[in-house]
C-alpha cells in the first residue's frame, strides 16, 4: 500500500460519515462550531473527515461523546459512533444499558405478590 492511500479507508469513511451525520443532522451546527467544541483551531480536520480522508483522534471522539447532546439532552453514544451499532443518541445512558438495574426492569422481575407489596409501601391506596 502506498503512502498516499489511507490504511483503512472504509473505517475512515464509515466513522467519518457518522460524525458528519451527527454534526449536520442531529446537532444542526456548522463544521466550524463542531471543530470549536472539540478544541480544534479550525474546521480543517472535520472537512477532511467529511471527505473521508481522516477521522478525529480518540481523545476528540471521547470529547464529542461527553459534550454533544441531541435536542432531548441525550449524550452521543461512542459505541454507535465507532461501530454503527445501536442509535446515535440512546434514551438510556451506556452505563445503564444491559445491566437490568433500573427500577422498571427490577419491578418487572418481581412476582405479582411482591409487586403489590411494594406498591402498598409506596402508595397504600394503589394496592
Amino acid at each position: 500500500m502506498s503512502r498516499s492511500q489511507p490504511k483503512y479507508p472504509l473505517i475512515r469513511k464509515e466513522v467519518g460519515g457518522r460524525i458528519i451525520e451527527v454534526i449536520e443532522k442531529h446537532l444542526g451546527i456548522s463544521l466550524a462550531a463542531a471543530a470549536k467544541s472539540l478544541e480544534y483551531k479550525n474546521a480543517t480536520t472535520l472537512q477532511a473527515v467529511k471527505r473521508g480522508e481522516s477521522i478525529p483522534d480518540p481523545e476528540k471522539l471521547v470529547r464529542a461523546a461527553h459534550l454533544w447532546r441531541d435536542v432531548h439532552g441525550r449524550k452521543l453514544d461512542l459505541h454507535w459512533l465507532l461501530t454503527g451499532e445501536g442509535v446515535p443518541f440512546p434514551a438510556t445512558p451506556p452505563s445503564k444499558r444491559g445491566r437490568g438495574n433500573d427500577f422498571i426492569t427490577l419491578f418487572e422481575r418481581l412476582s405479582d405478590e411482591k409487586r403489590r407489596a411494594l406498591l402498598t409501601l409506596i402508595e397504600p391506596e394503589i394496592a
